[in-house]
């Protein structure tokens, strides 16, 4: 048997070839049998003990752990005191890596066994080579969708494997416990599946909705609440002035807040409520009402409908229509001393209802609607009156109530010298003072007489008292009562020729009636004027100084034909003021001047005279 020597004197740690030589423990014969084995077939193990319960080490030449198996089978790897059943520990940037061959994907797969030692749950831990992502999956292999990944970017994506953004979640995001919120993607909606919904921040923070401009670089606040006083902003503004304060600034073009319901009857319904009393705005797509119950449009409500107001009635045929069950149906109210006024106003042209405005009663009379009272208007032009045009007795048209613009169409007038005019029929009462205790006090009052004035018209303007007929009318044309015509410049006017107004009043109408003799004129050739002179004092001699179109009214009476009838009213003349009107005592005559060197013709004139008898 050759010499055994120590392993230390061998001069290297043993090779896999080498051989160790050994007897059978249990052979005690003389001679026992010896064996051998190589180094490599002593590292096959079924198992591996611990010599005791310190644990089994496996380290490197210098002492330093690999793996250590802690009593109790935690294993550590780097780490002396394993804590876990696989605890890692490393001083360096990577504690752990798993590496897969050539293009593969690198996996940690964790599966969990049933009762008898099947696996009945698995998951996937590793990174996917052909899309570059660490995934994390409830399933044994890498599908196109994972429960988790993560891209090179650092975005997660939970349910997709393309995640745009730090955390992408397709379908719903939940946060569970006492309040549970889930956030879906799917429907665009935050809610709360067992609570009330509460956005919420830090106490003394606004809460603020915000959005981009269409730049995508400036972020304003679409919907903001103010902690201070919890008030809350729609549009660009994160101060609001109320409880509510909507902002718009696109220049009116759009609503800047709108109400609506869907429904094809019914009604959309505002309440507006304070200390318990409610007060309601309706719409029912046709009438905006007023009230204070949930009803649609009716008499009970105030209604309002393209531009037009209706109290207690839904018919709009004016801008404004009241119609209440009482005899009063509107008041108006004012609290100064001056009193109480309603102002009817036309527009600002000069349109024909600058020349009317009144204010109409119709009544209802065995069930036909009747006009009642209405005003009258004062016209502005240049001649100024008061007056009302009643034309018809039943309700129709506004022109059968209106005021009339023409002073000859009026019933009733009323100018600014405070001179009245009636037409028609009056009651006595209207002529006289009933107060009086005398007889004279019957005797007061507007009266018109009519005088006929009968005169010879040449060319020398011979004038004619205005209320009486003194002259002879001859038939050569070549004297007046002896004398010749005083207008031609030779002579001076004098009281013969003039009548004396009794009262004051003024000439209201003429009617003239001519005669030509054949012998005598060519009516084609004579467009006579017709004259009033009215003064305190005898016109001058002669000529426009005395009674001619300088100090007279006068009219031109045109072409005129044979025995034809001619009516000029007040107004047809020019000058008339201050002319047509005269006092009591003044001179008062009448001339036609034929405009001719030659030739007359015969007129008769009905004078229409009004007198203000005032005792």
């Amino acid at each position: 048997m050759g010499k055994i020597l120590e392993y230390s004197n061998y001069g290297s740690y043993p090779r896999e070839d080498d051989l160790i030589f050994f007897c059978d423990y249990n052979d005690d014969n003389a001679n026992p049998t010896t064996k051998k084995l190589l180094i490599s077939d002593l590292n096959k193990k079924l198992q591996i003990w611990a010599a005791t319960g310190a644990g089994l080490k496996l380290t490197d030449d210098g002492g330093n752990y690999g793996v250590f198996i802690k009593d109790g089978g935690n294993v550590g790897v780097g780490n002396a005191d394993p804590t876990y059943r696989l605890d890692v520990q490393y001083s360096g940037t990577t504690t752990f890596r798993i590496r897969s061959g050539n293009t593969n994907d690198a996996i940690i797969r964790l599966d969990q066994q049933d009762g008898s030692g099947g696996t009945t749950n698995q998951a996937t831990v590793g990174y996917d080579h052909s899309s570059s992502l660490l995934k994390l999956g409830n399933h044994s292999a890498f599908g196109t969708t994972n429960h988790l990944v993560i891209n090179t970017n650092g975005n997660v994506g939970i349910g997709h494997t393309t995640p745009n953004y730090p955390l992408d979640v397709s379908g719903k995001l939940a946060s569970t416990g006492s309040y549970p919120v889930v956030l879906d993607g799917g429907t665009g909606e935050i809610t709360s599946t067992n609570s009330s919904l509460n956005v919420n921040k830090t106490a003394g923070q606004n809460v603020t909705f915000m959005y981009y401009d269409t730049d995508g670089s400036t972020v304003n606040p679409a919907l903001s609440i103010k902690a201070s006083n919890k008030r809350t902003m729609v549009g660009n503004d994160t101060t609001p002035d109320s409880k509510l304060h909507i902002k718009e600034a696109d220049e009116a073009t759009n609503p800047v807040i709108k109400i609506e319901n869907t429904t094809t009857s019914g009604h959309t319904a505002i309440e507006l409520t304070r200390n318990g009393v409610d007060e309601f705005i309706t719409w029912n797509g046709s009438v905006l009402a007023i009230a204070n119950t949930n009803i649609a449009a009716s008499s009970a409500t105030a209604n309002f409908q393209t531009g037009k107001i209706g109290l207690g009635t839904t018919t709009f045929t004016r801008k404004l229509n009241v119609t209440d069950s009482n005899n009063i149906g509107a008041q108006f109210v004012s609290s100064s001393t001056a009193g109480s006024r309603i102002i009817l106003e036309t527009g600002p042209s000069d349109a024909a209802a600058t020349y009317s405005s009144l204010v109409g009663f119709p009544l209802y009379i065995s069930s036909v609607k009747k006009v009642g009272w209405m005003s009258g208007a004062l016209r502005l032009s240049d001649v100024n009156y008061f007056g009302i045009h009643y034309s018809d007795t039943t309700f129709g048209l506004d022109s059968t109530m209106a005021f009339n613009g023409t002073l000859a169409n009026n019933l009733f007038y009323i100018d600014t010298t405070g001179n009245v005019t009636i037409k028609g029929n009056a009651a006595a009462d209207a002529f006289y003072d009933k107060g009086g205790t005398t007889v004279g006090n019957y005797c007061r009052g507007r009266f018109l007489q009519t005088f006929a004035v009968g005169m010879r018209a040449d060319n020398q303007g011979s004038v004619f008292p205005a209320l009486n007929t003194i002259m002879n009318l001859n038939t050569d044309g070549s004297t007046h009562d002896g004398t010749a015509g005083y207008n031609d410049g030779a002579k001076t006017p004098d009281a013969r020729y003039m009548s004396r107004a009794p009262f004051a009043g003024k000439l209201q109408r003429i009617d003239l009636t001519t005669y030509f003799p054949s012998a005598d004129v060519d009516s084609a050739t004579i467009t006579p004027t017709f004259m009033f002179y009215s003064g305190s004092s005898l016109p001058s001699a002669g000529g426009d100084s005395g009674m001619g179109t300088t100090n007279s009214a006068y009219v031109s009476l045109g072409t005129l034909a044979d025995d034809t009838s001619h009516t000029l009213g007040f107004n047809s003349f020019t000058d008339a003021a201050g002319v047509l009107e005269f006092s009591a005592g003044d001179y008062l005559a009448v001339a036609i001047d034929v405009n001719t060197t030659s030739g007359f013709f015969y007129a008769n004139l009905a004078l229409t005279m009004e007198f203000l008898i005032t005792d």
